[in-house]
């Protein structure tokens, strides 16, 4: 396989990980914001802290609120943490690459693009958010279906889960240390709403139904934190994202440059016990592990993406 074609599959499997993961924590926001109290609720501003361009967008000269910034994150076009930004650029590597995808899914991509396109801009007022938001999901959920059905298990689809999976470790860590240091630095600190606002968290990462089936209705902090991070049977985890991280990698040739990268993230969740750590403490593990898995991206990218060939 041509080393384009491999970093195109990996691309376009980010950016659709990318979509549905936005859509998801734009929805847990706006539902949160709704059901706690004035005073209680986080800031819109915690979802450009997520993106990591809370600073770029106020230095803009931008308004903080709600309108505005539901548009730079749903219907910018020239925004790359926006779902229309990352559809777009998911659907232009995947058509530079269609001779390796199903017609399936090149044509399910497609769909998504045009719904994306005839539909965001519309969508960023709270009247027609939530519809526009479940239905990407549900067309993003069918596109990962397609691809684990009849996706050829070749190197092509190793670098399609790799995508898929990288894009994960990053923003799950990401809505993780972010929400969780918003909850606390809110202006009027309730505990009795600490538990719906987790309860948010772990929704927005796609584990609310598992934990409650774990540990029940009530959701603590760390053990909400432990879980997503550690539960190895749990697909949004990121013990279980690692894991298949280096399923992935095993029958590549030069997997040796990034096995350390991936011994060091074991090691790290090894270690990692949110019920013994600060606050602060866990959110600086949690970082370590994120750049981590971010430098496993950076390898690839040299390794595999910049030679002639695979």
């Amino acid at each position: 396989m041509l080393s384009r074609v491999a970093e195109r599959l990996f691309w376009t499997a980010r950016y659709l990980e990318r979509a549905e993961s936005l859509s998801r924590v734009i929805k847990t926001l706006s539902r949160i914001r709704m059901d706690v109290p004035k005073g209680t609720e986080l800031p819109w501003t915690s979802l450009l802290t997520i993106l990591g361009n809370r600073h770029e967008y106020i230095a803009s000269g931008r308004a903080s609120t709600e309108t505005s910034i539901m548009k730079f994150m749903i219907s910018e076009t020239e925004t790359p943490t926006s779902i229309l930004f990352a559809v777009n650029s998911a659907r232009e590597n995947a058509r530079t690459t269609r001779g390796v995808l199903p017609t399936e899914v090149w044509e399910c991509l497609n769909e998504l693009y045009l719904f994306s396109k005839d539909n965001a801009d519309k969508s960023v007022a709270r009247k027609n958010r939530f519809k526009f938001l479940n239905e990407l999901e549900r067309r993003c959920q069918l596109l990962n279906g397609l691809m684990m059905l009849i996706q050829r298990r070749d190197h092509g689809y190793r670098f399609l889960t790799l995508g898929h999976l990288l894009e994960r470790i990053d923003f799950s860590l990401r809505v993780i240390n972010t929400l969780s240091r918003a909850i606390t630095e809110r202006i009027e600190s309730n505990p009795a709403f600490d538990s719906l606002i987790w309860a948010g968290v772990l929704e927005s990462l796609a584990a609310r139904g598992s934990y409650r089936r774990s540990y029940g209705p009530l959701v603590e902090p760390d053990s909400a934190i432990n879980f997503l991070v550690l539960e190895p049977e749990l697909p949004r985890s990121i013990a279980f994202c690692v894991k298949n991280i280096k399923k992935a990698f095993r029958p590549m040739k030069k997997k040796s440059v990034v096995m350390p990268s991936i011994n060091l993230l074991e090691q790290l969740l090894l270690k990692f016990n949110a019920f013994d750590m600060s606050e602060p403490s866990v959110r600086g593990e949690l970082e370590r592990v994120r750049l981590t898995a971010s430098s496993i991206s950076d390898i690839s990218t040299k390794t595999w993406f910049m030679s002639e060939s695979l």
